[in-house]
């Protein structure tokens, strides 16, 4: 691609320039009629040269808003920071990573128009607090974020607020085709405890509103899939106040609630246009069901994590994952999947490993459970050039994670890159400027934005078949902060 640069577009100009002093001085020797005819002359050289000028700019992406992620001197990203972020299209794929607090939610909008929002938690931070003080060193430690931008509304009211915005093809009728509960856990499906402000036992049904159910009462939800309550014990059986108040809302609120199916292709699927093309989500995995390289479910053993500590196993590693892939593009969401280790360090239970190997490669990846579920396996089978931090704890994310990351370039020698929806000052400065340089963004809602495959012909008879995807990062008034464009080209690389 030939760059112009400012000194070029001035060298034009000042040419241009030169060409009207000459014709100026021609025309005041000639009559009235003739200047008359030669001042309309004139304005259309200048017309036509500007035209050329923009032409050239456009053709070269003389913009504000740049195609790769640079330094960009203060008064380049003062520019980016007033613009808006398009609007949604018919063939866009837009994945949208929250920034609204303690909570996990991700909102896509599929290349037809149907709607999907993955999880949608309400920490109650006050209330944590005061429980984790309790356990003693680490968690007495803990720094936990806020409602973003503000206060002024819970988790849930941002989440259908933002959603709002970016609805396809305006907030008209709406109804949320469906929501994806990765798994039990208060920062993705909203905290149990009535705490007598804004998280009120509904007095109607007898749950608390938050998080899910909260987000039910602003948005009717035409699916709703979870992982189920039966695995690896009757989840009724631990009396957890979140998770109960996630059942009670379940049987009370006339939903149509599925479980996934680990390896189907068509249970979450467009719903406007069924013939869309060259998309599909897979879920890989669920509870302990993973799909296997042979294309078969298989199950994760679970007597080693049952045999120890509390007998009802670990919440995280239940989490359902599942891949998102459009044309040659590839998203990898996985929760909070992770390795239970014992006493001496010994791996007892791992869910890392196999959900990276059901998965494969991929082009953007969630990092497991806030940066804490990374392994040699997440780094080898999923080599993702783009990871997406979903923070909100001071200990997200643990230097080991970052380390690994750092020290494993990717395969085609790339450095990888992050980009975090949140994270604490103190944080960065405890991972220090080599592990911090990693990271393109640090605060912000996150959107991936996925174009069309295209195919364009080159010589001779081959096609050279390449996909366009960008990555947005929107502030708090959801104003462009940074962008990135990247193109597979060709879709193989």
């Amino acid at each position: 691609m030939t760059t112009v640069t400012s000194d070029d577009l001035s060298k034009q100009r000042g040419k241009n320039d030169s060409i009207g002093i000459q014709l100026q001085r021609f025309f005041s020797k000639v009559s009235l009629r003739r200047r008359l005819a030669g001042t309309l002359a004139l304005a259309l050289i200048i017309l036509c040269s500007a035209f050329r000028r923009n032409v050239r700019r456009a053709k070269h992406n003389i913009t504000p808003n740049p195609q790769t992620v640079t330094q960009k001197s203060s008064q380049t990203q003062q520019q980016e920071s007033i613009q808006h972020a398009a609007a949604w299209k018919p063939g866009l794929l837009d994945i949208h990573h929250l920034q609204v607090g303690s909570s996990v939610s991700t909102f896509c909008v599929m290349p037809d128009g149907t709607t999907m929002l993955i999880d949608a938690g309400d920490v109650n931070v006050e209330f944590s607090l005061k429980d984790w003080s309790k356990m003693g060193h680490p968690f007495d430690k803990l720094q936990l974020k806020p409602p973003f931008p503000n206060d002024s509304k819970t988790p849930v009211e941002w989440i259908v607020d933002y959603m709002k915005e970016f609805w396809p093809n305006g907030f008209h009728e709406p109804v949320l085709d469906y929501l994806l509960v990765t798994h039990f856990h208060s920062d993705h499906i909203g905290d149990g405890n009535d705490d007598g402000q804004r998280r009120k036992t509904d007095p109607q049904h007898g749950y608390v509103m938050s998080g899910i159910p909260e987000l039910h009462s602003r948005l009717p939800i035409n699916t709703i899939i979870d992982r189920g309550y039966t695995v690896p014990v009757d989840l009724k059986s631990l009396h957890d106040k979140t998770i109960d108040n996630y059942l009670h809302f379940a049987k009370d609120s006339h939903i149509p609630f599925q479980q996934f199916q680990v390896g189907s292709t068509s249970q979450i699927a467009p719903r406007k246009n069924k013939e869309t093309l060259d998309f599909k989500i897979q879920v890989i995995k669920s509870g302990v069901d993973v799909l296997g390289a042979d294309g078969k479910v298989q199950q994760i053993p679970t007597d080693k994590l049952l045999s120890r500590g509390n007998g009802h196993g670990n919440e995280n590693t239940m989490s359902a994952a599942f891949v998102i892939q459009y044309g040659c593009f590839r998203y990898y969401e996985g929760a909070d999947q992770e390795i239970v280790r014992d006493d001496e360090g010994n791996v007892i239970f791992d869910t890392i490993g196999p959900t990276a190997r059901a998965a494969g490669k991929v082009d953007v990846a969630t990092l497991n459970h806030h940066g804490h579920g990374v392994s040699e396996d997440y780094i080898k089978y999923l080599d993702p050039p783009t990871m997406i931090l979903q923070g909100w704890s001071s200990d997200q994310p643990p230097k080991k994670s970052m380390e690994m990351l750092y020290n494993s370039k990717k395969s085609n020698n790339k450095t990888r890159q992050i980009f975090a929806t949140d994270i604490f000052q103190e944080r960065l400065d405890e991972l220090g400027p080599t592990l911090s340089s990693m990271f393109q963004s640090t605060s912000g809602h996150v959107l991936v934005r996925v174009h069309p495959p295209e195919t364009k012909q080159l010589r001779g008879s081959r096609n050279d078949r390449r996909q366009r995807y960008e990555i947005i990062v929107l502030d708090g008034d959801r104003q462009v902060k940074k962008h990135m464009d990247v193109f597979k080209n060709p879709c193989s690389g």
